[in-house]
């Protein structure tokens, strides 16, 4: 029998139909072409039901509703054989005989199918196994589809699908079944593991679409360790394989004529013991379609093998049921109302408990426990409540509970999705006293405490949980429950003292906290420290004893330590961890619900942090629960816009949060969506040993996102992501998406993103792409004005367009004419344009700033602050002041001072062709400026290896508007 979680779920009718009997196939199937034998035994295994209902458990052999001889032609086109199981006093051969006898089981199995109390699954089965019977094969396959998707336990689910498709399939593809069937166990390669049936249908190649799929998922599923009922039922299924096996041999060698080797001979148990007297066929020759297996002659043969097979085969059954007697059904109550389950394994000793095992298990519930967690409940494997104690439902779908561990259970099921669930049988939870329960409650205002008794009052009055975990000692570095914010802390346990004595315990705690054993006081901190001046002592027998540990933590990590100095030692020491227990490792299992046999189920790993910008982005995989190789087709919907196909994912979310991970799993035509609240952020369990990636990990993940799919609040990040990771095309991507897009952003946080893409660009000298950049931010933009600045600024100063920069400013004037800053750059640059009046007009328009009468001292100081950043050659610096000083006094920019530094922050900057179109501009366009010889002279000399010829032409406007200046007369070499 099956030892993993599938067929022993078969037991119990959770999510296979109502509270009751549930048919147990325990026999394999053996198979061969024309007439075809379709040995089907089935088990009906009842626990406690109607005496007088059929298929009662105890029925040695159980009920055989096979053997059916299905009406076919051999190759030469003669009638075979036309045996209707619905015989009418024909003279039975011997073949006939033992299809007589199973006209009784036919109308038994008829009664069933029209009587009440049965579940559908199995009136299902035998309506199928009827059809077989007529000899209706197109019907086979369509009555097998539609019940397919019914939540069928999954032994029988495959046996049920190999009759189906042996019974539609065309005769060479059920003689290559049996072929390779038969050379596989004569070489030995046949598998056994936990269940024949999946081992055996993972043998067979069959059509991929009707059968190999199902196969693979169901056998894994099966096969993967996830239980165990015990070595003898195991024994048992070795035995009916081999057995099978032998009978396959004997069958074929008995008739066969062939002269190959003699193989092994087994003997089995009563009349199979006559397999003995054959040879068993060579592995290494496949039976032809001329076998003696397909001769109309070949009927005793076959007849014999058929008695054999239900004779061993229902000793068997009898072993079998007497072993599975002590694996009884849950309780009721968890046959109705509980929607979803997990199966929960427990690696613990279980021969030598001392009654305080406790585990904790944490899980995703996909939205289907209650908001509270009031419905989930932990039981045994036989459906017995445990007790148990809810840490902590959220944020998301996450939900981790403690319970105590049974004698001898290694298997749990966690239930929930119950909207009106009964209160628990289960007695009540017992103290820890394996590891440390650690539970964090909120405290309103200012709370202060003089004594460790304060505390543990205050504990017990607040009510507001912010949540609960398990520690592995007195010893915290970083709140494991999120960020710091205002509580109280309470940690509980008990202890082992190794010897009798004398104690000494010193602690330290942000921002107060004490020590209590076996409820009396030993000592209390009054805040962190680093020596152990807060002692206190006790004296202890050798043994367990209780502590607790309350502590205020004032807004603060958190962080305390407790330290103890035994009697045989003089030095202080952290307790060890294995003085408080140890918690075994507990592995969750898939996720089931009822009435589904397929179920989308989800694994959430977090695998490292990086940080930038003064944040967190985190880096998951995130895989589906199909076993691998499996054909399934898996979608994902991650939450944040961007979808994937396949299993594993690796995926990096920008930002904190609870996200809706929607995964998909098709297979075949059966498909199954579920919705997976994650909630993302540090993992703050193990920040003291943090898994942490470089930025370029992460940049490079969502360099692959469907940009315009990124949530808008979210763009910011990535732009500042990439470009801490230096990856300049994938920030200006991710910084033109961010322009353009006007709805959701937060504006302060895209524009300080933008800047910084801008600087990045510029500093490579992409100038136009900055340009480009800006202008992608539409009118309507929340970004607005502030992108219009940014805009005109890099037009004036980085690209030396003045006219497109005044024309662009001219329409964001007119819609925001109350933004002086936007005012004066439209000004800067008429008068660059060559449209002086007007530049003129808007830039004396423009109030100045402070005291009237110390504007000249002011205006002085400001630009001599412009002067020592380019002495500095600090530009970014120097840019800013600059920027404030004509902001404070926008008039100034047309004497042309102002512009004769600017023009100098921007050689530094390496942009000496704009500087040199700016120098130009102001100097043609105020040619009054006391400053205009120096501009021309310093164009002439920034384009003099860039453009020799415009340098020359400069130089000589110089001389022919100011002779007389000093500058006419230097001649550039």
């Amino acid at each position: 029998m099956n030892t993993g979680r599938a067929s022993r779920d078969t037991g119990r009718p959770f999510l296979h139909g109502p509270a009751g009997g549930c048919p147990r196939s325990v026999a394999v199937r053996f198979v061969v072409d024309r007439p075809v034998l379709l040995v089907h035994l089935l088990h009906c295994e009842r626990v406690g039901r109607d005496p007088g209902v059929e298929f009662q458990a105890g029925q040695v052999g159980g009920l055989l509703l096979g053997a059916i001889a299905v009406q076919s032609r051999d190759p030469h086109g003669e009638t075979v054989t036309g045996v209707n199981p619905h015989l009418n006093g024909t003279e039975p051969s011997g073949e006939l005989r033992v299809l007589k006898g199973l006209e009784r089981q036919v109308n038994r199995a008829r009664r069933v199918i029209r009587g009440r109390g049965e579940p559908l699954h199995l009136k299902l089965l035998l309506h199928l196994v009827l059809v077989l019977a007529d000899g209706q094969r197109e019907r086979a396959l369509p009555e097998f589809q539609q019940i397919d998707l019914l939540p069928w336990p999954q032994d029988l689910a495959i046996d049920l699908h190999l009759a189906a498709v042996v019974a539609v399939a065309q005769p060479p593809l059920i003689q290559q079944v049996l072929d390779l069937l038969i050379h596989r166990a004569g070489a030995g390669t046949l598998p056994v593991e936990h269940h024949p049936q999946p081992c055996i249908a993972r043998s067979l190649v069959l059509e991929p679409d009707l059968a190999q799929a199902r196969y693979r998922i169901l056998g894994d599923r099966v096969g993967n360790g996830q239980g165990d009922i015990g070595g003898e039922v195991l024994e048992v299924a070795t035995r009916i394989v081999q057995g099978i096996q032998n009978l396959v041999y004997a069958g074929i060698g008995r008739k066969s004529g062939r002269a190959g080797r003699r193989g092994r001979r087994r003997r089995l148990p009563g009349r199979c013991a006559r397999a003995d007297q054959y040879q068993q066929a060579d592995p290494q020759k496949p039976v032809s379609h001329g076998s003696p297996l397909t001769n109309r002659h070949n009927t005793a043969t076959l007849v014999m093998v058929a008695e054999m097979m239900r004779t061993w085969i229902g000793m068997a059954l009898a072993w079998t049921a007497a072993l599975l007697a002590a694996h009884a059904a849950p309780a009721a109550s968890y046959e109705e109302g509980w929607g979803c389950r997990r199966p929960i394994s427990v690696e613990w000793n279980v021969e030598r408990p001392t009654g305080d095992e406790i585990a904790v298990a944490e899980f995703l519930t996909a939205g289907k426990a209650l908001p509270d967690g009031g419905d989930i409940r932990v039981t045994t494997e036989q459906g017995r409540d445990v007790p148990q104690r809810l840490l902590m439902v959220g944020p998301g779908d996450r939900a981790r509970v403690l319970f105590a561990l049974s004698r001898g259970d290694r298997r749990y099921f966690v239930y929930f999705g119950n909207p009106k669930p009964p209160p628990s049988k289960a007695p009540e939870m017992p103290p820890v006293r394996n590891g440390l329960l650690l539970e964090m409650k909120r405290v309103a205002g200012s709370a202060d405490a003089l004594s460790v008794e304060q505390i543990q009052r205050l504990f017990e009055q607040s009510t507001d949980v912010i949540g609960r975990t398990m520690i592995d000692r007195l010893y915290l570095g970083l709140n494991p429950l999120g960020e710091p914010q205002s509580a109280v802390v309470g940690i509980s346990g008990a202890f082992f003292a190794p010897i009798d004595g004398t104690y000494t315990f010193a602690v330290s705690a942000q921002q107060r906290g004490g020590l209590m054993i076996a409820g009396k006081s030993v000592c209390f901190a009054k805040g962190p420290i680093h020596d152990t001046r807060f002692r206190g002592t006790i004296d202890l027998k050798r043994g367990k004893h209780e502590v607790a540990f309350y502590q205020l933590t004032g807004g603060t990590d958190g962080r305390m330590s407790v330290v103890w100095q035994r009697p045989d030692t003089q030095k202080f020491d952290l307790i060890p961890a294995e003085s408080f227990g140890t918690l075994p490792k507990v592995s969750v299992g898939p996720l089931e619900q009822r009435g589904k046999a397929l179920t989308a189920d989800i694994v959430v790993e977090y695998k490292g942090e990086a940080f930038f910008a003064n944040r967190y982005s985190h880096r998951y995989v995130l895989s589906s629960t199909v076993p691998k190789g499996s054909p399934a087709k898996i979608e994902w919907e991650l939450g944040d816009g961007q979808t994937a196909t396949g299993s594993p994912v690796e995926h990096v979310y920008l930002a904190d949060g609870v996200y809706p991970v929607k995964v998909t799993v098709r297979l075949g035509t059966t498909t199954d969506t579920q919705t997976f609240r994650v909630a993302v952020s540090r993992d703050y369990p193990n920040l003291d040993r943090p898994a942490t990636d470089q930025p370029s990990v992460h940049s490079a993940i969502v360099a692959r996102y469907t940009l315009a799919a990124i949530p808008p609040q979210q763009l910011p990040w990535a732009v500042l992501l990439h470009n801490r990771a230096r990856q300049p095309d994938a920030m200006l991507e991710a910084a033109r998406q961010l322009a353009s897009t006007t709805r959701g952003l937060d504006a302060n946080q895209a524009i300080a993103a933008l800047r910084e893409a801008a600087d990045d660009l510029l500093q490579r000298g992409r100038i136009d792409e900055v340009v480009k950049m800006w202008a992608a931010c539409p009118a309507d933009s929340p970004l607005q004005p502030r992108a219009a600045r940014e805009h005109g600024q890099a037009l004036l100063w980085n690209a030396g367009e003045f006219a497109a920069a005044a024309a662009m400013l001219e329409g964001f004037v007119k819609r925001f004419g109350g933004d002086g800053d936007l005012k004066r750059l439209y000004g800067q640059a008429l008068v660059l344009s060559q449209k002086a009046a007007e530049g003129r007009k808007v830039l004396e328009s423009l109030p100045a700033e402070g005291n009237p009468q110390r504007r000249v001292a002011i205006s002085g100081a400001m630009a001599r602050t412009v002067e020592y950043y380019i002495k500095d050659r600090d530009w970014e610096a120097g840019n800013r002041q600059w920027d404030r000083w004509q902001t404070q006094f926008p008039a100034d920019f047309l004497e042309g001072y102002s512009v004769l530094l600017r023009t100098q922050l921007m050689e530094i900057q390496g942009m000496t062709a704009a500087a040199a179109k700016v120098a130009e501009a102001f100097a043609l366009a105020v040619p009054q400026s006391s400053y205009a010889p120096r501009l021309l002279d310093r164009a002439s000399r920034l384009l003099e290896k860039s453009d020799p010829a415009r340098s020359k032409s400069l130089r000589q406007i110089l001389r022919q508007k100011y002779p007389e200046d000093p500058l006419a007369q230097e001649v550039l070499k």
